[in-house]
């Protein structure tokens, strides 16, 4: 409670059910644009309409010089012209605060790689990229897409960042990846257990570790080390990561792997599903995919959600070994035009209907906002108590 600005440190507060947070008389007349959660659940940063920001939690993650006290109520921070949080991919939440200015510029509140080393600590807002298009890290590496479609990466292993050197030492400034098969392509970038990128000719690369066993399936089978960018798939339109596992997909076809898993299944390598197999109506209809550590995720371009994996929490109750749909009177009937995985490992998934109700269900029910204080399955779609939800 003492981060989030709904008082003081008290403990007996049930912090599994939803709160009114009081906002400043600005920030409320400013109207909340953006929300973001801080790392460990110790702040939470708001962009106003009016591109300013607004902070609760610990000092450390506030811009403001000092390192242990907290903020109690929402405050301004001396920071503006800021367009939205920029989303780095963090696993978590952010580590640190990454801001997207209006004039297209990245700003965070120190050195990127400065979790590596606690004496690189600076806790004062500064510009540190240009020209960043695409941008994601793990807390181990970190690495940006320019506008000419380059990737810049940094990280605390070289041999991991895909420069094609066998050196594990940490590579402290950004550095350009020259691989003649990515070079003014790359169009995303994802950095999971390994780093991934998705290029504009539609092929999926990865570099990096597999692992234990193949924990990571990063998708090859030749070596267990790659430090080159080694080509996955091709006519890739979209892809997710979520450690063990992954999902893309295009038009006709999805594609799911994963390393070690606790019910069974492992695909090492991508493993094709054709749409057409699954249903003729998934066809030329694929909005978006997400995974979490237990199921894989399909959401329509006309608001249906279709779903694999593990049960409880599947959205159906069930273990299902291929896609099957979660029934739309489980959402009322609703149009779905958006799906997100959330919480610790990601164990349940939040869904947006067309009329700004939201829906969860997952592994885990108490990051749903329901009172739950135990990790309970909420096995189907269950509305939640926000309305008029824009993002």
């Amino acid at each position: 409670p003492t981060y989030i600005g709904i008082g003081e440190k008290d403990y007996t507060i049930d912090e599994k059910k939803l709160y009114e947070i009081e906002l400043p008389t600005e920030l409320k007349e400013e109207g909340v644009r953006e929300i973001g959660n801080m790392y460990g659940r110790k702040g939470i940063i708001y962009i106003s309409n009016a591109g300013n920001v607004y902070y609760t939690g610990s000092l450390q993650y506030s811009g403001i010089e000092g390192e242990d006290d907290i903020i109690k109520v929402v405050t301004k921070l001396p920071i503006s012209n800021i367009e939205c949080i920029y989303d780095t991919g963090i696993d978590y939440g952010m580590t640190y605060p990454y801001l997207k200015g209006k004039d297209g510029k990245i700003y965070t509140i120190q050195n990127p790689l400065s979790q590596l080393n606690k004496s690189l600590y600076d806790y004062t807002f500064k510009r540190i990229l240009t020209n960043v298009k695409d941008l994601s890290n793990n807390g181990y590496r970190i690495v940006y897409v320019d506008n000419d479609n380059s990737l810049y990466v940094a990280g605390n292993d070289k041999s991991q960042l895909g420069l094609g050197i066998n050196d594990t030492s940490e590579q402290r400034e950004f550095v350009k990846v020259e691989d003649i098969n990515i070079i003014n392509k790359v169009e995303k970038a994802y950095v999971g257990s390994n780093i991934y990128i998705l290029t504009s000719d539609k092929k999926l690369y990865a570099t990096g570790s597999v692992g234990i066993n193949g924990e990571n399936a990063p998708g090859w089978t030749e070596h267990e080390m790659q430090i080159n960018f080694v080509e996955i798939l091709s006519d890739v339109e979209g892809f997710y990561t979520r450690v063990n596992r992954k999902i893309a997909y295009n038009q006709e076809k999805v594609w799911i792997w994963e390393g070690n898993t606790n019910w069974g299944q492992i695909y090492n390598t991508p493993y094709e599903i054709k749409l057409s197999d699954i249903s003729d109506t998934l066809v030329n209809n694929i909005r978006d995919v997400v995974c979490n550590t237990e199921n894989y995720v399909i959401l329509t371009k006309d608001g249906k959600i279709w779903t694999k994996g593990n049960a409880p929490g599947s959205g159906t109750g069930i273990k299902h070994t291929n896609f099957q749909q979660i029934s739309q009177s489980s959402f009322d009937n609703k149009k779905i035009v958006k799906i997100v995985t959330s919480g610790y490992d990601r164990k349940a998934f939040i869904a947006l209907a067309e009329d700004g109700t939201l829906y969860g269900w997952g592994e885990d029910a108490s990051i749903l906002g329901l009172g739950i204080t135990s990790t309970t399955a909420q096995n189907t779609p269950t509305l939640l108590p926000i309305n008029n939800a824009k993002d």
